[in-house]
This record gives structure tokens, C-alpha cells and sequence, in this order.
């Protein structure tokens, strides 16, 4: 079972972003922002997910109002975690433009702002070139759910 460990050390299971499942090993990575329009294996913009969900998902945009909460909380926890290393938080600085100890101590409120303010114009961007969207997980359609369990 995949596990990401908080600063006090203690682990808590990693969820699918989209479908709200445990994600037992890390069987595949999705690029939120579709690779094929970031063309870069950055952090801020990488999570594990499930083979089948990244299959499903291939090229589209995720749904941002219900999956970039999920993200940016999947990655507040990961910055959090890692801000003894600062160096493993280049790509999220560079990208946002905080320094390490503020991104790290952001609230999760400031953090999905962070995100929401930086990838909301660029998946309106890649909508404009194409890319398909805003995307759900079928079985979060199918059951009239928001994707979580």
C-alpha cells in the first residue's frame, strides 16, 4: 500500500484524485495537466493514480472544480512533508514562485489558491487548443457521484 509520511512521521494511504480509491502501489502516474500539453514530468503537476484511471483519462482535462481541490490537497501534503528536503521542491518554487518555507506553511486554503490561480489559466489554455474536457472518472458519471468512495 502506497503511503505518504507527514512531518510527525505518521502515514496515511494515498486516494486516487479522481476516483477516491486507495492506490495500493504506485501503478501510474497521471500528469493532471495533460503531458502531451505541458510536455514536462514536473511535481506540481504529477499524482499516483490507479492504470485504469490514467488510461481513461489520457488526454483531458480534469474537471477543476472537483479535482484540483483534490490535487492541490494531495500535494499540500507532500510539500508539507518534504520541506525538510527543499531541494525535492524545486519544480513546485519555480513554478509558483514561493519560497520553501512559504509554500510549506501555507494553509490549504492559500494552497488551493495557489493552484487554482496558476493551473486554472493553463487548462483554459490547453481547453482552447483542443484538449478534451472538463473531465470525471466514468464511474463518478455512471452513479451521479462526485468520483469519491
Amino acid at each position: 500500500m502506497l503511503r505518504t509520511r507527514g512531518p510527525d512521521g505518521a502515514g496515511t494511504r494515498v486516494r486516487d484524485i479522481y476516483t477516491g480509491r486507495t492506490v495500493d502501489r504506485c501503478e501510474s502516474i497521471d500528469h493532471f495537466l495533460p503531458w502531451s500539453f505541458v510536455a514536462h514530468d514536473q511535481q506540481w503537476n504529477l499524482v499516483p493514480v490507479g492504470r485504469s484511471t490514467n488510461l481513461t483519462k489520457s488526454d483531458s482535462i480534469p474537471d477543476l472544480g472537483l479535482h484540483l481541490p483534490r490535487l492541490a490537497s494531495a500535494h499540500h501534503a507532500a510539500v508539507r512533508a518534504l520541506r525538510i528536503r527543499p531541494r525535492l521542491l524545486e519544480d513546485h518554487v519555480q513554478f509558483f514562485g514561493r519560497d520553501v518555507a512559504g509554500w510549506a506553511d501555507a494553509g490549504a486554503a492559500a494552497f488551493l489558491e495557489m493552484y487554482k490561480a496558476r493551473l486554472s489559466p493553463q487548462a483554459q489554455i490547453a481547453a482552447n487548443e483542443g484538449f478534451p474536457g472538463p473531465w470525471r472518472h466514468p464511474s463518478a458519471v455512471a452513479h451521479g457521484r462526485d468520483g469519491a468512495r
